[in-house]
C-alpha cells in the first residue's frame, strides 16, 4: 500500500492487549523498522484507543487488471492504467499473443483454450488502446505495438476480455527427455516432458510441435539444438505413470520463436482435449555439439569407408574405444546420421586403411536409436590428440545407400539371423511394428521379403527395445512381396508399448554342396556342380508366444 486513506478507531472489542508505542517517520517499509516502546502497565482502554487504518493502492503507469465488477479472479474484461484513469482495450485484431501478455503480466502462465475471443460489446468509460499486435515476448501490453502507438480514448464497439490459467511450480518447470528405453539420465531424444513438481510430469502434445518449440526444448535441456521433431509418440506411448511420476497428458500449444531458454517462455494457450488423443506425444532429437559432422574415407564407394570426425574446424580419427557389442547399432547411426540408409557390414579388419594422425572423438557407445555419433553414450571424449596409442585404424562400416522414400525395407533386429523383432524402415531409421492385428499372413510377408520359408510362429518381442514403434493393424494378403505393400495404420499413430512388438520365426534355407560332379575344364577354368536343400530348423526364441 502506498498511503494511508483514514485512521478509525473501534469501541466493540474487549479484552487483553499488548501496549507498543509507535514512533514512525513514515518512510519505512515495514512497522518493525520504526522505533517503538512497550508499556509494561495498561494505559489503553479497548473501547477507546483500538487503531484500525484503512489503506490506498498506488496503481502503476500501464498496470493491467481484469475489470472487478464484470470478470473472476483470471478472466473477463482486460483494463489497463493510463493518466490516473482505468480504461478498457478494443478488441479490434485481439488475439491470443495479446491475451497471452495480458495473462503473463497479471501474474499467470497462459491462456485457457479460445480465452481471447469473448466479446463483451462496448463497455462504458475510456478505450485506452486499439489493434494491439503483440508479438508473445513483451512484459508489459503497454511494450506491444498498437494503433498509432499512442494512449488516447479510441471509439469502438468492442472490448477485449482474457481468460487465463496457471499452475504451482510451472514458472520453474524442468524439461525432461525419456528415451524408449525409459532413461533420461543421458538421452538426447525421445519423448519431450515438463517436470512441473517433483512429483508431477506432464507429456508434451504434438498437435503444435514444431522446429521452432523442438529448439526451445533441448536449449532448455542444455543441449545446442534440435537436429529433428518427432510426433505420434514415436518413442512408444507414455503409460499413466512414468516411473516414480504421474504422468498426464498436456494439451497445452507452444508458440516459440526458438530463442526463448524455455517452453515456459513461449506463448502458451490450451487446446481442445479433443485434439490430444492417446498415441500424440511430441519428441526431440537434440544436437549434442555445434558444427559436428562425420564422413567415410578410404572406400571404394561413398556408401563405405573409415568414419572421421569433424568438428571446431578440424577433421580426425575415432579412438580405439568403440563399444561394437552389437555392430549394426554403431552403423546405423554412422549411416543415418549420412542419409545413407542403414548399416550393411561393420568391419574391424582395417581394409579402409589408416586413419588421421589427429584424434577427435573416443569412447563412443551407440544404443542404434540415435541421429547422430554425436550422441553415442554419456561418456563420450572429446579429444585433439596426436597419441597414436588412441587412434583407431580398424573399423570401417558398409551402407545400403540412399533408401527410396516410398519404399520401406525390413530386417530382423539382429542382423544375419532368421527370427527376431521385425524393423521396419521409415524416414532414416528402424522401428518396429505392434502385434495389434497381426495375422500369419503378415508373418508370411515377412519371411519372403527377407528370403527365408514360410514361418513357424508368430510371437511378441521382449522388453529392452529402443527406438520407435512405427506400425499396428497391419493387413496382409499375404501374397505380397514387401511388407510395405501391405495395408496399415498411419505411420507412428499407434497405443503400443514395446512389450508388444512382432518377432517372427522363418524356416531356414541352407545350401547344402552335393557330392562334387565331374570337372568339366575349359581354358584353364572349372565348375562344380551342387544341390540346393532346405532344411527346416526349429529354432528357440526367448519370447512370449503370441496366438494366430
Amino acid at each position: 500500500m502506498d498511503s494511508v486513506q483514514e485512521i478509525t478507531y473501534d469501541n466493540s472489542i474487549d479484552g487483553p492487549m499488548s501496549v507498543y508505542i509507535y514512533k514512525c517517520k513514515g518512510t519505512e517499509d515495514r512497522l518493525d523498522q520504526c522505533d517503538y516502546n512497550i508499556r509494561s502497565i495498561q494505559t489503553c482502554k479497548h473501547k477507546l484507543t483500538d487503531v484500525y487504518i484503512g489503506c490506498t493502492h498506488q496503481f502503476d503507469q500501464y498496470e493491467v487488471q481484469i475489470n472487478p465488477g464484470l470478470g473472476t479472479f483470471s478472466s473477463g474484461p482486460v483494463e489497463i492504467f493510463y493518466n490516473g484513469e482505468w480504461g478498457s482495450v478494443c478488441n479490434d485484431q485481439w488475439g491470443v499473443r495479446d491475451a497471452f501478455v495480458a495473462c503473463r503480466q497479471l501474474g499467470f502462465h497462459w491462456v485457457e483454450e479460445r480465452g481471447w475471443e469473448h466479446d463483451l460489446g462496448s463497455l462504458t468509460g475510456k478505450k485506452w488502446l486499439n489493434e494491439v499486435e503483440c508479438l508473445g515476448n513483451e512484459t508489459s501490453l503497454h511494450d506491444c505495438p498498437s494503433d498509432r502507438l499512442a494512449f488516447y480514448d479510441h471509439d469502438c464497439d468492442t472490448t477485449s476480455s482474457v481468460d487465463c490459467g496457471s499452475m504451482s511450480g510451472y514458472a520453474n518447470a524442468q524439461a525432461v527427455i525419456q528415451d524408449g528405453l525409459g532413461d533420461e539420465d543421458v538421452a538426447s531424444e525421445g519423448t519431450a516432458y515438463l517436470q512441473i513438481t517433483p512429483g508431477e510430469r506432464v507429456a508434451i502434445c504434438d498437435h503444435s510441435w514444431n522446429m521452432d518449440a523442438a529448439n526451445t526444448f533441448c536449449r532448455q535441456l542444455g543441449k545446442h539444438s534440435a537436429l529433428r521433431l518427432t510426433t505420434g509418440s514415436y518413442y512408444g506411448w507414455h503409460p499413466g505413470f512414468n516411473g516414480p511420476f504421474p504422468v498426464r497428458k498436456w494439451n497445452m500449444a507452444f508458440e516459440c520463436n526458438g530463442r526463448e531458454s524455455s517452453l515456459t517462455d513461449c506463448v502458451t494457450y490450451a487446446k481442445p482435449v479433443s485434439e490430444c488423443p492417446d498415441g500424440r506425444d511430441a519428441g526431440v532429437v537434440c544436437n549434442e555439439r555445434e558444427g559436428f559432422e562425420i564422413k567415410l574415407v578410404g572406400g571404394t564407394t561413398a556408401s563405405e569407408g573409415r568414419v572421421e570426425v569433424c568438428y571446431g574446424g578440424t577433421c580426425g580419427s575415432l579412438g580405439k574405444d568403440i563399444s561394437l557389442e552389437s555392430p549394426a547399432d554403431f552403423g546405423d547411426v554412422v549411416c543415418r546420421e549420412l542419409s545413407l540408409g542403414y548399416a550393411v557390414e561393420v568391419s574391424t579388419d582395417g581394409r579402409y586403411g589408416a586413419g588421421k594422425d589427429l584424434v577427435k572423438m573416443n569412447r563412443i557407445w551407440c544404443a542404434g536409436s540415435e541421429e547422430s555419433l554425436a550422441q553415442c553414450g554419456p561418456h563420450i571424449e572429446w579429444l585433439d590428440s596426436t597419441d597414436a596409442n588412441l587412434r583407431d585404424e580398424l573399423t570401417g562400416v558398409k551402407c545400403s545407400g540412399p533408401i527410396d522414400a516410398a519404399k520401406s525395407p525390413i530386417r530382423f533386429s539382429q542382423l544375419n539371423e532368421k527370427s527376431g523383432i521385425v524393423e521396419i524402415f521409415h524416414q532414416g531409421r528402424f522401428g518396429t511394428i505392434c502385434n495389434k492385428g497381426w495375422t500369419l499372413n503378415n508373418a508370411r510377408v515377412v519371411c519372403r521379403e527377407l528370403g527365408f520359408g514360410p514361418p513357424l510362429d508368430a510371437q511378441l518381442g521382449l522388453e529392452g527395445y529402443k527406438g520407435p514403434i512405427y506400425l499396428q493393424d497391419v493387413q496382409c494378403a499375404g501374397t505380397e512381396e514387401t511388407l510395405d505393400q501391405c495395408q496399415h495404420s498411419e505411420w507412428s499413430a499407434h497405443t503400443c508399448e514395446h512389450s508388444m512388438d512382432v518377432s517372427v520365426l522363418c524356416q531356414k534355407e541352407q545350401q547344402i554342396p552335393s557330392t562334387p560332379a565331374p570337372t568339366t575344364r575349359s581354358g584353364g577354368s572349372r565348375s562344380v556342380g551342387s544341390v540346393t536343400v532346405t532344411l527346416l530348423t526349429t529354432i528357440v526364441a526367448a519370447a512370449v508366444r503370441f496366438a494366430l
